[in-house]
């Protein structure tokens, strides 16, 4: 669930440099905004529009600020140019510039140390940048980043309420209201336009469209889908699925990018399921008719807003360059994806002929290619989120919002499964070996774990 954007004025700029913190300065960002307001926090290439000049931006933000966070990794000192001379002795260094700027103008500046980097010597900086070694340092750990983070955020909070408040104000307790600040005394208002959150809209239309496509395939009727009522799951899961990330994410009840990664991953399996519908079809007695299409149609919609919400996540600078973790989230995942392949070849009932029926059966004797087509795209792509729950982060967040997609599609694959069992085939198969679906739910469960516990990722 989002944390409620608080109302504290103010504005912090984020400093950092890309080859040793781009990472954190990602994860911060995210987490900042999430609380603060994107509109709070200036973090050069997110909070420049394109063709704006990169020195005045800066200025201008950094004239404006109240806080600005300095982070500090392992190679912040030792980064050099292309002569090899270092960076921090350039006085035209950006980050130089950024911090110099603060301290000329007594805006707090908070060191933040990243991946165990100490804190640097006076006799390390320039002259210019020494009054920033006696600044009280915290650490910020991959391991702690909740903890870390909230502490961050208490006491960015009290900065900037007392960076707004009047000099002079009466106390809390005081009769008097307090003075107006005085026109010297007033922050002057950014130059910089920060960009907010432009996606939302038009990723909630999308998938509310998807949703609403993905009912119409309930309404069909003759020899298709529609009358095959084992296929219900998916015809009312998908929509319903969709529908409601889409009024949680517009009303802000759950976090931006697990949302997105849901899409993402409802989408992609949708489409793999209305492929492998089409192609069993013929199969089963009915004609390929509209209602694959249908929920073609449904799963695309969906996945062009999981798309557009996720891309400039997944493409953010630093994104990827935090070094891989194995945790609990990324090992259920991986578990997970393991059994999703064993409950392909464990028998889930038997045939007319008494024989035990596996999916991988119906796949390769019964000529049902398809239905391994969504198993299939399943074990892929958690193979992909495991690695990217590994990375934390932005994308860690999507990828928790994948794999719970793929536990939750998964459900639904082995209801239809089920469901084709006991209601359209009772006649052809018998549930006798329930053990096929007992190892499919259990994956599915894995799978949503995995995503439960990705979902604190920072």
């Amino acid at each position: 669930m989002a944390e409620t954007t608080t109302n504290v004025p103010g504005r912090i700029f984020i400093s950092y440099r890309r080859q040793d913190s781009a990472y954190a300065a990602g994860w911060l960002f995210d987490r900042l905004a999430e609380r603060l307001g994107p509109e709070q926090i200036f973090k050069d290439v997110d909070s420049i529009d394109f063709g704006d000049d990169f020195v005045e931006e800066i200025g201008a933000a950094v004239g404006s600020t109240d806080v600005l966070l300095a982070l500090i990794g392992d190679k912040w000192l030792a980064v050099a140019d292309e002569h090899g001379a270092r960076r921090l002795d350039d006085p035209e260094d950006f980050v130089r510039i950024e911090i110099e700027a603060a301290l000329t103008r007594n805006v707090r500046v908070i060191p933040i140390l990243v991946e165990g980097a100490r804190m640097p010597r006076e006799d390390e900086l320039p002259p210019d940048l020494q009054p920033l070694a006696r600044r009280q340092a915290m650490e910020l750990s991959p391991a702690r980043f909740a903890s870390d983070s909230d502490r961050l955020l208490r006491a960015l909070e009290r900065a900037l309420a007392e960076a707004h408040t009047p000099q002079g104000a009466p106390s809390a307790g005081a009769a008097a209201g307090p003075e107006p600040p005085k026109a010297a005394e007033m922050v002057p208002a950014a130059s910089v336009t920060v960009r907010g959150r432009r996606t939302r809209p038009l990723v909630v239309t999308l998938a509310l469209a998807g949703a609403g496509v993905g009912v119409i395939a309930n309404f069909q009727h003759g020899n298709e889908v529609g009358a095959f009522r084992a296929f219900a799951p998916m015809t009312v899961g998908v929509p319903v699925l969709a529908a409601a990330c889409a009024v949680l994410l517009q009303a802000g009840r759950v976090r931006e990018r697990l949302a997105y990664g849901w899409l993402l991953g409802l989408g992609l399996m949708t489409t793999a399921a209305a492929v492998g519908l089409w192609s069993l079809l013929p199969q089963l007695g009915g004609d390929q008719g509209s209602v694959p299409l249908v929920l073609f149609c449904a799963g695309a919609l969906i996945l062009a807003a999981g798309l557009l919400g996720s891309s400039k996540v997944a493409r953010s600078a630093g994104a990827w360059d935090v070094p891989f973790r194995w945790g609990p989230a990324s090992l259920l995942a991986v578990l997970g994806a393991l059994v999703t392949v064993a409950a392909l070849f464990v028998s889930f009932g038997k045939d007319g002929n008494g024989n035990p029926t596996t999916v991988r059966d119906l796949a390769a004797n019964v000529h049902l290619t398809g239905i391994v087509l969504e198993p299939i795209v399943a074990i892929a792509m958690a193979c992909i989120a495991t690695y990217a729950l590994g990375k934390g982060g932005g994308v860690g967040l999507l990828a928790a919002g994948v794999v719970l997609a793929l536990g939750a599609q998964t459900v639904l694959f082995y209801s239809c499964l089920l469901a084709a069992i006991l209601v359209d085939y009772r006649n052809h198969w018998d549930g006798a070996y329930p053990q096929g679906f007992v190892v499919g739910f259990a994956a599915a469960g894995l799978l949503l774990a995995a995503g439960l516990l990705g979902r604190r990722s920072p």
